[in-house]
């Protein structure tokens, strides 16, 4: 019942704000030539508007020490939803029916003639989703997941009545950037199931395609053929097949970024002044919301800021005294209500600013910032970082140009399986050594790689042509420039690379406009189409290579148990990996659970532990012995409040045998 109520719910919320989104978008579309499909992006803004209420909620609710369960009262939401919003629900069913009756017409007109490449695409396409929905059924499919992000849900999940000034006052912490953990710590706190949550991820990744289809749709056209080679291009990205679906948060991040550089382009396309500022004020919005849910969204938010202050200063001679009076208590309460959820969002930034000095924890300030924050706490350096995962060896000058390049030519994965053959062959060897001499240090960590599909739109480039997607093109260009700036991480990049093939697929066939045409460049243009459709297959083989190294029989033939599958998954990694991950023994879950039952009043703490251990237990926090801010100094009423939880407190810690011993809670 909790989980048909939560999703009944969830579902309402998402089509209330989706019809109210639709409504102004649609009042907006009166003369415009860009406007011709809106269904993704409303259902998008619906879906962000959603999570970030969902989200910002808990957040809410923890910093009062409220850990929302389920309650029979949350059955009056539904019909209260749609009663409020009746006229905007009708009418947004209307316009979805007419924007899908629409998208068919266009490609009802196509003529459909029986081709290899498109057949083996739509191949590929089933395949993938089929790699994707074995990951789906997997309550753990990434190892990331186990030490943070899904684990940081489970760790609110579990936080009883302790407020999140109180779990910083123990010594605990959250990362600044951790509005989807909150989020996908709602979802289990209401339902206690792991599968809803990648249930929504299943619906980010749709949404998705959905943005990107109709993005190209509006930037210019798009037939079949276009429109299966961009699904195609984006399930078999390797950061998306091997982390959407899984506990971290990467889908949600390219969700987000995707829906606002839309908005952004829609501030580009609209000629009425006021449509500028409405959209490029939901991107900065939503850029903002991005930051809580991965630091290195701050990129994002230069662009939105940017597009956002130029509509601003280039409306200023529009506005005048009669249309200040115009603005309504409505657009007050839009506008208040907008900042304090974007407070909310940020309240672990302000928590960890106050306590850890560092609002940019877990990650040390950036070099130019430490002048500011020198008292930061962290747990992972920036600039160590960087330097690990970064390009080497190339000068900073040309950095940017050749970390494109590098992640959409694939390089690194060709650089990993020269390395494991160079033994073999001489021929590998060469090449290894050439890209271990420019590779980050770490493989495989930061970058797996982008679709070589992004470097299309850069061909389209033409400086002296100016119209407004030529613009939209320059911002996408810049952005993923100031991505290769940062810690390149692939996965955070998704959206922007997306961008640019979006782009490049939008333009006709045969509209080649750059100044310095020729011969030469046409045929380089004509080798990464054909490159980029090489490594679609190569993706795709790779892809359904690496479910060897899941839990699949497991999942197959027993009975589906989430514990026993992140056990098996643990031990699958350890033996593929060659690592020594512990995988909590069903002796110590059968001790667990009876001091659960045993003590249901109390604080548990499990001290000492692999974090790894939070996901075979329903109730208690895992407690490390790095106490972040030991010698913090508390007032007498903050004593007091801690006092009274150490008195409901239990502490526990595991011996070699994996029996779990009582402990006190004063023992660090």
């Amino acid at each position: 019942m909790e989980i048909i109520i939560t999703t009944t719910i969830f579902l309402l919320i998402w089509i209330d704000f989706s019809s109210i989104f639709s409504n102004i978008i649609n009042s907006l579309n009166q003369e415009e030539i860009y406007s011709k499909v809106n269904i993704s992006l409303s259902l998008s803004l619906g879906f962000l508007m959603t999570f970030i209420i969902l989200g910002a909620l808990n957040i809410f609710l923890h910093f009062f020490g409220i850990t929302l369960k389920y309650y029979s009262l949350f059955i009056i939401i539904p019909p209260i939803l749609i009663i409020s919003n009746k006229k905007n629900i009708i009418n947004f069913y209307k316009n979805f029916k007419s924007g899908i009756n629409c998208i068919s017409n266009n490609f009802h007109n196509y003529e459909f003639k029986k081709h290899p490449l498109l057949i083996s695409l739509i191949g590929i396409i089933i395949i993938q989703c089929g790699c994707l929905f074995l990951r789906y059924l997997l309550p753990v499919s990434h190892g990331d997941a186990l030490g943070q992000y899904f684990y940081d849900s489970l760790q609110i999940s579990r936080l009883q009545d302790i407020s999140l000034i109180n779990y910083y006052q123990m010594g605990f912490a959250l990362r600044t950037d951790s509005l989807a953990s909150f989020f996908d710590a709602l979802i289990i706190q209401l339902t206690n199931n792991w599968i809803i949550v990648r249930t929504i991820r299943v619906i980010s990744l749709l949404l998705v395609i959905l943005n990107s289809l109709e993005l190209t749709f509006n930037l210019g056209n798009i037939n079949l053929k276009r429109s299966i080679l961009l699904i195609s291009i984006i399930l078999t990205t390797p950061d998306v097949w091997d982390i959407a679906l899984s506990g971290k948060h990467d889908i949600y991040l390219c969700l987000f970024q995707l829906t606002g550089i839309y908005t952004i382009f829609k501030s580009i396309s609209y000629q009425q002044k006021q449509a500028k500022i409405i959209f490029s004020s939901i991107s900065l919005f939503i850029s903002i919301a991005t930051v809580s849910i991965r630091l290195s969204s701050l990129t994002f938010i230069l662009i939105s800021l940017i597009v956002f202050l130029y509509n601003i200063f280039n409306s200023k001679f529009y506005i005048n005294f009669k249309e200040i009076k115009k603005i309504n208590l409505r657009l007050i309460a839009i506008i208040f209500s907008s900042i304090f959820l974007l407070i909310l969002v940020l309240l672990t930034g302000i928590l960890n600013y106050k306590y850890l000095s560092n609002p940019f924890y877990f990650v040390s300030p950036p070099e130019f910032l430490k002048t500011i924050f020198p008292q930061a706490v962290s747990t992972m350096d920036y600039e160590s970082s960087l330097e690990k995962y970064a390009l080497i060896n190339i000068p900073n000058l040309f950095k940017p140009i050749a970390t494109i390049l590098y992640a959409t030519l694939g390089l690194e994965p060709i650089r990993y399986i020269f390395n494991k053959l160079e033994n073999l062959f001489i021929f590998p060897t060469i090449f290894a050594n050439a890209l271990n001499l420019i590779g980050p240090r770490h493989m495989m960590v930061s970058m797996l790689s982008l679709s070589p599909f992004t470097l299309i739109a850069l061909f389209q480039i033409n400086l002296f042509k100016k119209n407004k997607k030529k613009f939209f093109l320059l911002i996408l260009v810049f952005w993923i420039l100031l991505w290769t700036l940062s810690i390149p991480y692939t996965r955070v990049a998704l959206a922007s690379s997306f961008s640019l093939i979006i782009y490049a697929l939008s333009e006709p066939v045969n509209n080649f406009t750059n100044t310095f045409k020729n011969k030469f460049l046409e045929n380089s243009k004509n080798l990464i189409i054909i490159y980029g459709l090489i490594t679609i297959y190569l993706f795709s083989i790779w892809s359904v290579s690496t479910l060897w190294d899941l839990p699949l029989k497991k999942l197959l033939t027993n009975n589906y148990d989430r514990k026993s599958l992140t056990r098996e998954y643990i031990l699958t990694k350890n033996l593929v990996l060659n690592q020594t991950e512990i995988a909590p023994s069903k002796k110590f879950e059968k001790e667990w659970e009876n001091i659960e039952l045993q003590n249901d009043d109390s604080y548990l703490f499990l001290a000492n532990s692999p974090k790894e251990y939070a996901y075979f237990i329903n109730k208690g926090l895992l407690k490390t012995s790095k106490f972040i801010n030991k010698g913090l100094l508390k007032s007498s009423k903050e004593n007091l409040v801690l006092n009274k939880i150490k008195n409901k407190s239990l502490c526990f810690e595991i011996d070699q045998t994996e029996s779990i011993q009582k402990v006190s809670c004063d023992k660090e």
